[in-house]
């Protein structure tokens, strides 16, 4: 028997968390109607903007009976603090891309609604891509359930070539639209060139993971990215950042500019794959420590790459 199946049977009985369930839906309510009467009260500010994700990352992880309860406290105390690499990561990987865009010009600011600048990104910008993190991360952590028996046998391999070369082809693509004389293409080939390398090793590490927990994977991408690109059309409309129109496409879907709908969800994406596939690895590998496997660092490397984790 694994070591958390005990937590999973407390959980599956209502011991650990169903006694919480109004506790965290009043609660949620109350942020709700706070974050309703605080937009509808004040003039919004960039600065002002983060606390409709902060607020909701708190809630997600403080509110009760807290997250992945489930899962054993070495697991779950890994999982919660995974969000602060990865933030980290988030901001070095978006200093590359997003500083060019806005050097570039596709988006400027008010600076009425900003703090300040710290090269050519306003000192909001920064602590987006952290908010984004956990925001995300978080979420996810939210709707996982215990993991459904995974297959003993490696992940779908015959997937693997075809992924890797459709992604080169975006990647390739996205970096020729840069290059490209007609600046119209700029924001699209940033979004396809600098993040499908990492999309491509995400589905090269964890296909099989992603498969394995299609609900969750599905759900953590899509509900942030349409809370952000929300928030962005807002901040949009109140004449926060401004979006240049010599630099996109004019590709539109459901109104809103294909760039923008990218913006959001790709680095959704990175974020909701980065923490399902990682939180999975974690809680495979403890559990086979728990019966007795003798897993060090080189021989978890190997099965990695084999898709076995």
């Amino acid at each position: 028997m694994m070591l958390q199946d005990k937590y999973i049977t407390q959980y599956s009985e209502g011991t650990v968390s169903k006694r919480w369930l109004n506790y965290r839906s009043i609660s949620g309510a109350c942020i709700i109607l706070f974050l309703v009467a605080f937009a509808a009260s004040v003039d919004m500010s960039y600065f002002r903007l983060h606390l409709f994700v902060l607020l909701p990352s708190c809630w997600l992880l403080f509110s009760p009976p807290g997250l992945l309860r489930w899962a054993s406290p070495a697991v779950r105390r890994l999982a919660l603090l995974l969000p602060i690499p990865l933030a980290a990561m988030a901001v070095f990987f978006s200093a590359f891309w997003d500083n060019l865009i806005f050097s570039k010009g596709v988006f400027t600011f008010n600076k009425e609604a900003m703090v300040g600048t710290f090269m050519h990104l306003p000192l909001e910008e920064w602590f987006w891509f952290i908010d984004h993190t956990f925001l995300s991360a978080y979420f996810l952590m939210f709707l996982l359930k215990p993991e459904a028996a995974p297959p003993v046998k490696p992940g779908p391999n015959k997937w693997i070539p075809a992924i890797l070369t459709v992604s080169a082809l975006i990647s390739a693509s996205g970096i020729w639209l840069m290059l490209h004389p007609n600046e119209h293409y700029l924001f699209l080939g940033v979004n396809l060139g600098f993040m499908f390398p990492v999309l491509a090793l995400h589905w090269w590490v964890g296909l099989h993971i992603l498969l394995n927990n299609k609900t969750a994977w599905f759900l953590g991408i899509l509900c942030p990215s349409l809370y952000l690109l929300g928030l962005d059309y807002w901040a949009l409309q109140e004449g926060i950042w401004f979006l240049s129109p010599d630099y996109i496409t004019g590709i539109m879907i459901m109104g809103v500019h294909l760039e923008q709908i990218l913006i959001y969800t790709l680095p959704s994406i990175l974020v909701t794959q980065s923490a399902l596939i990682i939180i999975r690895q974690i809680e495979r590998i403890h559990n086979r420590r728990a019966n007795g496997e003798v897993l060090t660092g080189k021989i978890i490397a190997k099965e990695i790459l084999a898709r076995r984790l």
